[in-house]
């Protein structure tokens, strides 16, 4: 059973017949770090969306470290939480009068609020953190506790690779592919009907 990164590496070695080849185990920790390069970058998973709160100083606030996409920003006036739009930074100039912000960009890696606030406003900002890479010190995550699949069947097919079986590598991947898809859909599923995130339309109040 996958459950931990020392229990990956065994199942990977264990498949390829190879459970006690040291030059093979010795190169696991590469294997497993290149596969996480592949597989994070696919899967920004609304599933671990997390927040953080806080009070405008200004017009911008700061993007937590380790964020891998914003999913929804909301200020408190009059005792209610309201939904901010995002909108392209294209034009923000104009939107210069201060008030109480209704939308937000992206801007040189900090967010933007538009109108910039006529007060402080308390805010939450939802977001998805960047998965944490498998290591002796972190041995498990999200992902492999919840989709051991993904992790066998891409180390799976970088150690193929190395071993120069390039139709194994191949064929591991293709299912490492597959697995991901399948939890893209699932987190979609999950997120169904979709609220706050990237949208244009005004939402009102919630």
């Amino acid at each position: 059973m996958i459950v931990n990164y020392a229990t990956l590496q065994a199942a990977v070695a264990s498949a390829l017949h190879r459970a006690t080849d040291t030059l093979l185990l010795a190169q696991m920790p590469r294997f497993i770090q290149l596969a996480e390069l592949d597989i994070f970058r696919e899967l920004p998973l609304r599933q671990i969306e997390t927040s953080a709160s806080g009070t405008t100083s200004g017009a911008t606030i700061f993007i937590p470290a380790g964020t891998s996409s914003i999913e929804r920003l909301s200020v408190v006036t009059n005792g209610r939480d309201y939904s901010l739009d995002y909108t392209s930074p294209n034009g923000i100039d104009a939107l210069a009068t201060a008030s109480l912000p209704t939308r937000y960009t992206v801007e040189n890696g900090v967010i933007r609020l538009l109108s910039p606030p006529a007060g402080n406003y308390a805010f939450t900002l939802y977001f998805v953190p960047d998965l944490t890479p498998l290591s002796v010190a972190t041995p498990t995550n999200w992902l492999i506790l919840n989709a051991p699949d993904v992790y066998y069947y891409a180390v799976k097919s970088q150690a193929e690779s190395w071993s120069q079986d390039p139709q194994s590598a191949a064929e591991s991947m293709g299912l490492s592919e597959r697995a991901v898809a399948s939890i893209r859909r699932k987190d979609e599923r999950r997120r169904f009907p979709v609220s706050g995130g990237l949208q244009i339309k005004p939402r009102g109040f919630r």
